[in-house]
Formats: structure tokens, sequence, C-alpha cells
């Protein structure tokens, strides 16, 4: 099985490989960015939405495919990801401050810009925050069938809470869009 096929990318999926900061810690399935010194970070602390840009850092270099640390504890010097670039499409689910909000419109949603939440304090869990669009990261470009069961035939809003989207990262918000 793909490695893209466990982490949730379908589309154009490719992979990278870049040095960890030495004090980084990510799970596989986290979203990274990148600190001053062009080493990889997690892109933000649980409970948190990833910030403006400040240089390079703040954007979206990818998904972790491997965890920052070795079995042993210690810090990787590098860590693989799924590059966050055009044509390359996420998984994640819809989060709203307001639970009873975190439903799929598609009319409303699709191609809206949406910041990114780490929305999990145990897990490092992202989605799409959809009360928030200051500082936009991705894109929704498709919903999970299995959450709108009634899509494209009706234009009504889901009611399933968390439903999952597939996402597109934004380009000017991702650093390794349009490198091979």
């Amino acid at each position: 099985m793909p490695l893209a096929r466990l982490f949730g990318a379908r589309g154009k999926v490719e992979y990278g490989r870049m040095p960890v900061n030495s004090s980084a810690s990510f799970k596989k399935g986290q979203y990274l960015t990148v600190n001053a010194n062009n080493e990889l970070v997690l892109a933000v602390a649980a409970g948190s939405r990833v910030g403006a840009l400040s240089g390079l850092q703040n954007m979206i270099v990818g998904q972790a495919i491997e965890d920052s640390h070795d079995e042993n504890g210690t810090v990787k010097t590098a860590a693989s990801f799924i590059k966050a670039q055009p044509g390359c499409q996420f998984e994640m689910c819809l989060h709203h401050a307001t639970a009873a909000s975190a439903v799929p419109t598609p009319v409303g949603q699709l191609r809206t810009a949406y910041e990114l939440i780490n929305v999990n304090t145990a897990g490092g869990i992202f989605a799409v925050s959809l009360d928030n669009t200051t500082n936009t990261k991705l894109k929704i470009v498709d919903f999970n069938m299995e959450d709108l069961p009634t899509w494209p035939d009706s234009y009504a809003t889901g009611t399933t809470q968390y439903a999952r989207v597939w996402v597109e990262f934004l380009v000017a918000q991702s650093l390794l869009a349009g490198q091979a």
C-alpha cells in the first residue's frame, strides 16, 4: 500500500526529506513548517492555528510520514514528508469553535480558503478551521462522500459533524510549491 494512502493524500503525491530541528517533536501524519534555520518543526502547537507568514516560517512544508524521534527517543537528523504542493490533496476533518457548525456545506465551502488548526492536545490532529479565515493556508477541493451521501444530487447542508474533506494548500502558503 502506498504511503500516501496511509496518510490521506491523493493526486500529485511527491515525497521530500529535510533536516529536523534538534528540539522538534512531531508524529507521522502531522503538518510541518520550517524554522529560521530551514529545519522541520511542527506547524503549530496543539490548540492553535498556523499564523501569518514570517519569511519562510509558517509556510507549510507537508505532512510527516515518520516521527521526529527514533525508537530510542533520539531526534532524527532528517525526516520524510508528503510535499504540500499544487495537485496534492490531503484528507482532514472540519472544525469549528461551535461544534454544531462543523458540518459540510458544499456550495459555500467548496474552493473556499481557511486556516489550519491543530485541534487535539493529545494526538496533534490537524483540521480545517471553518470559523477562521485571517491566515488562510488551504482550500477545500472535495468532500468525503461517506460524510455527505447526497452530494452532488442535493445541495443541502450535510449533518456529519467534523466531516472529512479533501484540501489543497494554497501555493503562496506552501514552501515547496513547484519544486521537484
